[in-house]
């Protein structure tokens, strides 16, 4: 794995320190979740199922795919539940489920894997550019959105 990242790192001309650093948007644990709260997340659900009376780890981290990283470590340190993981777009959101002590464990984690991590300082905000579109320009939030982003109108040639 790290040989196959280090050709592409080679290839794009960038090193690890290029990368950038990740900032954590937004962590919340919600605990004893009610059964119809419990519902409603397992209809948007691609992972486990969140039952009712447990905790639930809401994480979301700037770029988005710093939330793979995340649910690892928090997997690997407590016996929790992937309910869903969002990796794209600007903010990635991860869902994760279980035992109160073992979402808190779970959530100290992920928290101080990411914190480890080191790269440079990102923009923040809804300014910061979260794709490009066939055309290869820049896209932004819609406006009045901090996720999301608005359609190219640019056709791609």
């Amino acid at each position: 794995m790290r040989l196959g990242g280090q050709a592409v790192l080679d290839y794009l001309e960038l090193g690890e320190r290029d990368r950038l650093k990740p900032r954590v948007v937004s962590d919340q644990v919600i605990r004893a979740v009610e059964p119809y709260h419990a519902q409603l997340i397992n209809k948007i659900r691609y992972g486990d199922m969140l039952l009712a009376g447990e905790s639930l780890l809401i994480l979301e981290t700037e770029p988005a795919g710093y939330i793979a990283f995340a649910c690892n470590e928090a997997l690997k340190a407590a016996r929790v539940k992937l309910i869903d993981a969002q990796l794209f777009v600007a903010y990635g959101r991860l869902y994760l489920s279980g035992h109160e002590a073992q979402i808190d464990a779970a959530r100290d984690a992920a928290l101080r894997g990411l914190g480890a991590l080191t790269g440079k300082e990102g923009a923040a905000g809804p300014a910061f550019t979260i794709g490009a579109c066939l055309c290869g320009r820049a896209r932004r939030p819609a406006e009045g959105s901090s996720v999301g982003a608005e359609p190219c109108t640019a056709r791609a040639a």
